[in-house]
């Protein structure tokens, strides 16, 4: 995956020439626990969550207008710093549909400054620290009966959580 996307970024073709769309069959697909730069709006489906799983996290980018778009599958074993299991920061958008976040090296969902992102039905569980990570004004609305996050905080550093926000409390429950 990303010798694919770094292979999309050596194109510089306009957006409307490259793949929107990528579909990820079952099987496990091992990116060594490295990060998959996206840089440009492209929805990624996997086969299923439970069967669909990514070695690695995905490292959003792109333009404040884009929209990034992730759903079943399960990204895993995520790490060393700077590498989240999704990871959106000054930038294109991230919307989370059926993903498992699981074993992140540091943070399972970090957002930074976007202020569209949503996760719907997802898991994000034993990250080393926080669960979820929402700073400098970033918004995530999280919704789906399915979402839970719960077991992170596995390094014992008492300044983790399951859910970190820089942001105020009372603009973080408005969109809960």
């Amino acid at each position: 995956l990303r010798a694919l996307f770094a292979r999309f970024d050596a194109l510089e073709a306009p957006p409307a020439l490259l793949p929107a769309l990528l579909l990820i069959k079952n099987g496990t697909h091992n990116e060594g626990g490295y990060h998959v730069i996206i840089k440009r709006p492209i929805s990624i489906v996997g086969e299923s969550r439970e069967g669909c799983i990514v070695l690695g996290g995905l490292y959003i980018r792109g333009k404040k207008e884009d929209d990034v778009n992730v759903s079943n599958l399960t990204l895993r074993e995520s790490k060393g710093h700077g590498v989240f299991g999704v990871f959106g920061y000054d930038g294109a958008s991230m919307h989370l549909d059926n993903v498992s976040v699981e074993n992140s090296g540091i943070n399972g969902v970090f957002v930074r400054e976007t202020k569209r992102s949503t996760m719907k039905n997802c898991n994000v569980s034993h990250s080393k620290q926080s669960g979820l990570v929402v700073q400098g004004g970033g918004l995530m609305t999280i919704d789906g009966n399915g979402t839970t996050i719960h077991h992170n905080c596995s390094n014992g550093n008492s300044w983790n959580y399951g859910l970190y926000t820089t942001t105020p409390l009372p603009s973080i429950l408005h969109h809960l």
